[in-house]
C-alpha cells in the first residue's frame, strides 16, 4: 500500500524551499550522492560543494581548528554561496540576491541547528 507520507528527504526539500532568500540549494553526502535538491541540474553545485566542504575539513584539521560549520563565497552580483555541514551531509546554498546574507546564514543554521537537535533526541 502507497503512502501519502513525505519522505524525510522530501520534508527537508519543501523546509529549505521555504526559507526566505533561499534561491537554490542541494543536500549532499560527502561522497557526493545528491539526497535532495531544487535545481535542474545539480550536478556542478553537488560537486563544488562537495570538493570545498572535504577541503575546508582538511585544511581546518591541518592547521588544528575545530570543524567548519559553515563556509561562504561570495559572488559580485549579489549572490552569494553557503556552504553548511550536517552530520554526514553538506548543504549548499544560493541565495538570492535581495536578501541579505547575514539573514540567510542565521535563517539556515536555525534549520540546520532544529535537525541537529531532532536527531539528539531521537538517538
Amino acid at each position: 500500500m502507497a503512502s501519502d507520507k513525505p519522505t524525510a528527504s522530501e520534508r527537508f526539500a519543501a523546509r529549505m524551499a521555504a526559507i526566505d532568500g533561499v534561491k537554490n540549494f542541494v543536500l549532499i553526502r560527502k561522497d557526493g550522492q545528491v539526497i535532495t535538491h531544487n535545481l535542474e541540474d545539480p550536478d556542478e553545485l553537488a560537486a563544488l560543494a562537495t570538493l570545498c566542504g572535504l577541503q575546508s575539513e582538511a585544511i581546518a584539521g591541518t592547521l588544528g581548528f575545530s570543524q567548519v560549520e559553515r563556509l561562504c563565497l561570495r559572488r559580485a552580483g549579489g549572490e552569494s554561496l553557503s556552504l553548511f555541514r550536517l552530520d554526514k551531509y553538506f548543504v549548499a546554498v544560493i541565495q538570492e540576491p535581495d536578501c541579505p546574507l547575514d539573514d540567510l546564514l542565521d535563517r539556515v543554521s536555525k534549520f540546520l541547528s532544529s535537525l541537529r537537535r531532532q536527531n539528539k533526541s531521537t538517538a
